[in-house]
């Protein structure tokens, strides 16, 4: 165990530039880049320091985005870990959610994955956003940045250091945005990612063996009404009355129906087609009692898409929670736990967040993760009674 305390390696150079650690936030809108669904992106930016970065004290920046039926954080509480540690912060409410207007697309490749490069594209504009070819901020180098990206994206000036955390919808978006843009230009401006809770496959996960999970389908259906039926298509609201009715996803045959399941696999990493295309580094956390997205759903985000380089830099946490709350009887199997984290705390000391701090951090400097945190095996999964055991697969 190797315990990395915050504002070491990467705090220690940036604090060195004279940034205090506090932090200054501030809103901005974003135009999303599609002319047929036009979308303006509400976000806030939470950069350290009172006075905010400027051209000559850039930060790396983290995105983060929310849950299903949730919305930006626009308090910089939320994120003090990450500002104490030197980075900042861009939190966005995605299309048909909080303060974005549109309709939520489910993490539709052609949308929401295009919102994340628009995003992208406006964080590399900034002059407090710190950019692949600034050098020389940390103690032991030049930053490193050349993981999964093509030549002409190395050689611009439009390539941010750039993370990302958020859990299920807000996990979603990660694998959305880097592999929408991985498919269109072969590379991409993320230098690593911690999703959490998210899904491989859409359809699996909703209908295993393609019998639908009404009672979830319901829940989720239901919280995002709430919000109001224009935040969502067409396609979700009569797929939902054909379920109800018939008990069974539409496949598009009907009239005025739409192929669902073709719609869901489109919006998972699985349906990209990228698979062993990953480059970069992945600190996936999935929970071992998710009663939405079950551990399957990580380990295949981790096995099937990442490439073995990708593989050897990349760790998998497994936590005795998750969408345990959509359970709808409540009950968990005899044995389980339902709550804890022991394998992050085994490794960093502390918690998931010190954790993807440090996971971060050895990016930036170039190095191994996994080596930096002396994880020597990739698999990291919590027992029913919060141990911790470590596997190689």
């Amino acid at each position: 165990m190797k315990k990395i305390i915050r504002n070491q390696a990467l705090a220690s150079a940036l604090l060195a530039t004279g940034i205090p650690v506090h932090a200054a936030s501030f809103d901005v809108t974003i135009e999303s880049n599609r002319s047929d669904l036009p979308t303006t992106l509400a976000a806030t930016v939470h950069l350290p320091g009172s006075a905010g970065a400027d051209s000559t004290t850039q930060v790396p920046m983290i995105l983060h985005s929310h849950g299903w039926g949730g919305g930006h954080s626009k308090g910089a509480d939320s994120f003090q870990a990450y500002l104490d540690a030197g980075f900042g912060v861009l939190s966005f409410a995605q299309r048909g959610h909080g303060d974005t207007g549109g309709t939520a697309q489910m993490q539709n490749p052609e949308y929401e994955g295009k919102d994340v490069i628009a995003i992208i594209d406006y964080i590399a504009a900034q002059p407090w956003s710190l950019k692949n070819g600034d050098i020389d901020l940390l103690p032991n180098g030049k930053l490193r940045k050349d993981q999964g990206k093509s030549p002409a994206k190395q050689a611009a000036d439009k390539d941010p250091v750039l993370f990302s955390i958020g859990g299920s919808y807000g996990g979603g978006y990660q694998w959305a945005g880097m592999l929408t843009e991985l498919r269109d230009t072969g590379g991409t401006r993320f230098d690593g990612m911690a999703p959490q809770i998210t899904w491989h496959s859409l359809p699996q996960s909703l209908a295993p063996s393609d019998v639908p999970r009404t009672l979830y389908v319901s829940g989720l259906y239901g919280s995002k009404l709430a919000q109001g039926p224009q935040t969502m298509p067409d396609a979700l609201h009569t797929s939902y009355a054909y379920l109800m009715v018939t008990g069974n996803l539409p496949d598009g045959t009907v009239p005025g129906t739409t192929d669902i399941k073709a719609l869901l696999l489109q919006s998972s990493p699985k349906g990209y087609g990228l698979d062993g295309k990953v480059e970069i580094p992945v600190l996936t956390r999935q929970g071992t009692t998710d009663s939405l997205f079950n551990m399957n759903q990580g380990y295949y985000n981790h096995q099937v898409m990442l490439s073995e380089k990708a593989k050897a830099r990349s760790l998998f946490i497994g936590y005795n929670g998750g969408h345990g709350a959509l359970n709808p009887t409540g009950l968990l199997v005899p044995g389980v736990n339902p709550s804890g984290d022991p394998c992050s705390k085994a490794i960093i000391g502390t918690d998931f967040t010190d954790l993807t701090i440090a996971f971060f951090q050895s990016i930036m400097a170039g190095e191994n993760p996994r080596k930096v945190l002396q994880a020597d095996k990739p698999f990291h999964v919590a027992s029913d009674t919060n141990g911790c055991m470590s596997a190689d697969n």
